[in-house]
């Protein structure tokens, strides 16, 4: 929303928007810091050439997420190509651990994985986990 507003915008309204994004984001960032959040990183390594089916898979996957307690944002992340592979992570941040942990004993997991190994030809090995807590 505010990258369509701030593309159609004259110069100098943009910076109003961007100060306005600004505002927002450091009030909402001293709010999450008040809470034990948890990130979940799934890193996968992507076969050459398949980069783009990958990116539609995630464009159109269908989470199950949004509405369960504790969820709060997802961001699919790329990194630089390494040994002919790029490389993306999934990022979800949730308020804390056990917010996670309860969704990942949910049928709203289940169904968000119901069909993951239909996509293997995509992967080269298996998506690597790491869970962390926000230190500051």
């Amino acid at each position: 929303l505010f990258l369509s507003i701030f593309v159609r915008y004259k110069k100098r309204q943009r910076s109003i928007i961007i100060k306005f994004t600004t505002h927002v984001f450091l009030i909402a960032n001293s709010c999450l810091r008040s809470l034990d959040l948890y990130i979940a990183f799934n890193r996968f390594r992507i076969i050459p050439d398949r980069h783009a089916d990958f990116e539609k898979l995630w464009l159109n996957y269908q989470t199950h997420r949004e509405k369960v307690p504790g969820f709060l944002f997802f961001d699919l992340i790329k990194g630089k190509t390494e040994k002919g592979c790029a490389i993306y992570a999934s990022h979800t941040t949730w308020r804390n651990q056990q917010d996670f942990l309860t969704w990942t004993k949910s049928e709203s997991f289940r169904r968000a994985h119901k069909n993951a190994g239909d996509y293997s030809k995509l992967y080269l090995g298996h998506p690597e986990f790491e869970g962390i807590e926000v230190a500051l």
